[in-house]
């Protein structure tokens, strides 16, 4: 039993002293699940759930594990023509008959098949980390083949993004260009439709008033017509009140004398004549007094005070007669207003049936207009550089070179 023992131990240790030291060296990549846009509102890519990041992060591990990634890995170390990798196959001449991308094709699958078979990437669980881990005989080239992981790996998130960018702005172009025409094809319906039916924007070439509805609907600009209706409905009002304010003035006045007027007291001219005739009235009085009423100065003085009571009449019709002629102005403008605002009325009712369809169009044409603004903003935001980097992953740590191999172990064998 103790013969077995030691033969047993010394064919361990004598194992272990022929096999090559192998060296580990591992990479880690920080994952942080984003999703881009390509519009306001809408996913590139589906949002990931908490729940489901765990399997993301299983899918990411196979990737780097694929043999796409192997391929990169050796394109970019030229791994299919270093010996200190490949060996010998690096190094050998190409055999006959064999073309140089066919010869360089083998190669490179040999390179892929070491890679993924010295390959291991790992998930912690619970973290969203993902180790790298290579395998080989030389610890440089398992931190440098390592570190190429990674970095490839990177690179290709970076691609992706890219490239998602580029179907973004392609997309968001293709968009801007159809909305384009689709605009122009419905502005010019539009025209086409209002030039037919005459119905003209009150500011000439303004199909909407940059007003919306309640249900924030842009609302289409008043038209001539419309806007004629308005002014001449605002206009018979006034003038409907001033031939009521007159109206009522001339009914007030009309079967009282002229002298009670207010309007005749007030007046300058009436209150000098009576001023003038009050004077010449106490004068009268005075003369009649001292001379009787025969004498010539007393007939004189009656006779003025009669032209003045006389002008003084005068001026009292006058003023009666410019009240009345006020009413019947005011009437008359009434009338004519109210015959403008029914033919106005009518023309635009007119109108109205026949902007019906001119409204539908004209509201395409609004919205296709602010689909378009909308379009341009977000294609602005796509092509600042600032968004063609994802960030989704990014290198926590670089592989260093092993001090110790991981391979063969001694207290194991």
């Amino acid at each position: 039993l103790g013969g077995v023992i030691a033969a047993a131990i010394l064919l361990g240790l004598l194992a272990t002293l022929l096999m090559k030291p192998v060296y580990r060296a591992t990479a880690s990549v920080r994952v942080e699940p984003k999703a881009g846009v390509i519009l306001a509102g809408q996913d590139l890519i589906p949002t990931i759930p908490s729940n489901e990041v765990y399997r993301y992060l299983q899918t990411l591990a196979a990737v780097v594990e694929s043999r796409s990634m192997s391929y990169r890995v050796t394109d970019s170390l030229k791994l299919e023509a270093d010996p200190s990798f490949l060996g010998n196959l690096a190094t050998q001449p190409k055999p006959e008959g064999m073309s140089d991308s066919d010869w360089k094709r083998v190669r490179q699958d040999a390179a892929v098949a070491k890679l993924k078979g010295s390959l291991k990437v790992e998930v912690p669980d619970n973290q969203r980390i993902i180790l790298i881990n290579f395998q080989s005989t030389d610890p440089r080239l398992a931190a440098r083949i390592a570190n190429s992981y990674v970095d490839n790996f990177l690179n290709e998130d970076i691609r992706e993004a890219v490239e998602s960018n580029s179907y973004a702005r392609k997309y968001l172009e293709d968009q801007i260009s159809q909305t384009r025409i689709r605009l122009q094809d419905a502005e010019i319906r539009a025209n086409s439709y209002a030039r037919k039916n005459r119905i003209i924007s009150q500011n000439a070439g303004a199909i909407s008033s940059g007003k919306s509805d309640e249900d924030g609907a842009s609302r289409p600009a008043d038209t001539m017509t419309v806007s004629m209706l308005a002014n001449i409905s605002e206009a018979y009002s006034e003038a409907r009140t001033k031939r009521i304010v007159a109206q009522e003035r001339w009914k007030a006045i009309a079967a009282a004398p002229a002298a009670q007027l207010q309007e005749v007291r007030q007046n300058s001219a009436v209150q000098s004549l009576v001023v003038e005739a009050a004077k010449l009235a106490a004068k009268l009085a005075d003369l009649r007094q001292r001379y009787g009423e025969s004498h010539p100065q007393v007939q004189e003085a009656a006779a003025e005070i009669a032209a003045l009571n006389r002008q003084i009449a005068r001026e009292g019709a006058d003023i009666r007669s410019s009240l009345r002629n006020d009413y019947e102005v005011a009437l008359k403008q009434e009338q004519g207003l109210a015959a403008e605002l029914a033919r106005v009325s009518e023309m635009t009712l007119d109108e109205q049936d026949r902007r019906v369809q001119f409204n539908i169009l004209d509201r395409e044409a609004e919205g296709l207009r602010t689909q378009l603004a909308a379009l341009l903003e977000r294609y602005n935001q796509i092509a600042s550089p600032a968004n063609v980097k994802s960030g989704n992953f990014t290198k926590l740590d670089s592989a260093a070179v092993p001090g110790a191999p991981v391979s063969p172990n001694m207290a194991k064998n």
